[in-house]
């Protein structure tokens, strides 16, 4: 077997052990080159929780979880006797004084379906999930996406993102 050969299969070798030893969370995150900021799930929880809702609005089944290497998530559906155009304007107008900076308005045909704010590296995604009886059925999700490349990817600001939710 040539030198090349044996350097060659000592490589991937020394790739199975990272892979085994890191667990596949933490080689996603190390190929991934993912943000060492990631927040806490808890932490993540407690801000979801105390997110305002559209008056009236009404939860649809329970809150979904989603923790990853690179993506920490948490969201539910809510149904609300109005248009996604009043829930995105109450979003609009409450989260700008709660510290959340509106990074995206998505529009189909003219009419709003989502927005996305940023708070120190976390998004806060609004969208359209379906028309209903008398109403919407929207999204409400927080996700914090290390991936700076994602959509959902906010930046971190020069705060920590765990100081910054619990204000």
């Amino acid at each position: 077997m040539s030198v090349s050969a044996r350097i060659g299969y000592c490589f991937l070798a020394l790739i199975f052990l990272v892979a085994v030893i890191a667990g596949r969370d933490g080689f996603t995150s190390l190929v991934a080159e993912a943000n060492n900021d990631k927040v806490a799930v808890g932490t993540l929880r407690e801000g979801f929780d105390s997110l305002p809702a559209f008056p009236g609005a009404v939860a649809e089944g329970d809150v979904r979880k989603f923790d990853k290497a690179v993506l920490t998530s948490y969201s539910r559906n809510m149904y609300a006797e109005s248009s996604m155009d009043h829930v995105i304007r109450f979003y609009e107008s409450v989260m700008p004084p709660l510290g959340w900076g509106r990074s995206t308005v998505k529009k189909m045909d003219g009419v709003t379906r989502s927005a996305k704010f940023c708070k120190s590296g976390i998004a806060l995604i609004v969208g359209f999930v379906g028309d209903a009886r008398n109403g919407v059925v929207y999204g409400v999700q927080m996700v914090w996406d290390g991936d700076a490349n994602s959509s959902l990817h906010c930046p971190l600001a020069r705060e920590s993102p765990v100081a910054v939710l619990h204000r």
